[in-house]
């Protein structure tokens, strides 16, 4: 696997770190742009912000963990298979994690 590829790969992790780490510490005011933005996390300011700092840790938290098993995964099997194998697999994780935080806004918020 060439330089290109591993950082291709590894974008999708490096995304959710800073991202994660932004929307975490840096929360931002109630918008249309950026932030969790979903159906229960616009009901209000409050809403918006709680989502914000949970699923940024939760982003932030996956996003290194992705990065971890990633970069050793790509360092063992230098195989061409494992850039898409990683990527399928980051995105699953994302799925999940995004399902997970949803779910708990809606059975906290939702109250």
């Amino acid at each position: 696997m060439d330089f290109l590829n591993i950082i291709i790969t590894l974008l999708i992790p490096v995304v959710l770190i800073f991202g994660g780490l932004m929307m975490w510490k840096l929360p931002a005011k109630m918008n249309k742009l950026i932030g969790w933005r979903t159906k229960t996390s616009m009901k209000s300011e409050d809403n918006f912000a709680y989502a914000n700092k949970y699923g940024g840790r939760k982003m932030f938290i996956l996003g290194i963990a992705e990065f971890v098993v990633t970069l050793i995964a790509i360092l063992i099997f230098n195989h061409p298979i494992t850039q898409l194998s990683a990527t399928i697999i980051q995105a699953i994780c994302m799925y999940f994690m995004i399902y997970s935080v949803e779910k708990h806004l809606k059975d906290t918020l939702n109250k």
